[in-house]
């Protein structure tokens, strides 16, 4: 992106901080109005390198996950955590039509927490983008199988050690276990796709078991990570890597 460099006269009587100006009064009138350099982004054009599109939306889904990851890290150390996270204080969520949506988690919830099949008698079928960002001492997540979809950032920057993933699931968002603390997971085996970054920064993942057909992979789905990728010997589509991942068969599994 390039930046235009312009300068804008202020009109009021006093200089506000910008560019690091103090506050401070200007009465002269007899004096021109002082001028203050201003940085604006350049959105039809602009000089040097132009990325793509995908590069851009890929940094900014991996920014934007990095940003999540720090902010409940500093939170980490304010939550004390409990041994179970009562579900109805601590989620929020969304009703349309006939559908739930989780949306949030309550920060202070701790430990395992399991997400009912159904609120208000209707069936969730959603994980929100973020819903569990910030939610940083839940340790353990339940999924029901009336869930289709995990979204962005799900669980990015929390410390969760275990979750289960029903086979309802088809597609996980981008950056959705971004930074976590799991070792383990297993995909279900109607998942056909994995955004970019989803297990990006998960130091203790050293394996992923597939049982199903080989999804499609997002950029760097394993950035920063270094799993082995298990899978069912008469599942279709698999390399001898996936994700940048060596893949072997589950009965090689130790």
């Amino acid at each position: 992106m390039g930046w235009a460099r312009c300068t804008l006269p202020l009109q009021n009587e006093r200089l506000f901080g910008i560019g690091g100006l103090a506050d401070r009064p200007y009465t002269d009138p007899m004096k021109p109005a002082p001028l203050v350099v201003v940085l604006l982004p350049l959105l039809f054009g602009g000089c040097g390198k132009k990325e793509s599109v995908a590069e851009g939306h890929s940094e900014r889904t991996l920014a934007r996950a990095k940003e999540l990851l720090s902010a409940v890290e500093e939170k980490q150390q304010e939550v004390k955590p409990t041994e179970e996270a009562p579900v109805k204080p601590n989620l929020k969520y969304e009703i349309k039509g006939d559908a739930v949506t989780i949306t949030g988690c309550d920060k202070k919830a701790s430990g395992s927490l399991t997400i009912p099949a159904t609120i208000e008698g209707k069936a969730v079928t959603s994980i929100g983008e973020k819903a569990f960002t910030g939610c940083a001492s839940l340790t353990s997540i339940i999924i029901p199988d009336s869930v289709t979809s995990i979204g962005d950032h799900v669980f990015a920057g929390t410390t969760l050690t275990g979750i289960t993933i029903p086979d309802s699931v088809t597609s996980i968002g981008d950056a959705a276990f971004y930074g976590t603390s799991l070792t383990s997971i297993t995909i279900p085996d109607r998942v056909t796709s994995i955004g970019e970054y989803a297990f990006a920064g998960c130091n203790n993942l050293t394996a992923v078991t597939f049982l199903g057909d080989a999804p499609k992979a997002g950029e760097q789905v394993f950035k920063d990570t270094t799993p082995t990728i298990y899978r069912k010997p008469e599942a279709k589509g698999w390399g001898e890597t996936w994700g940048g991942r060596p893949v072997k068969l589950i009965s090689e599994k130790p």
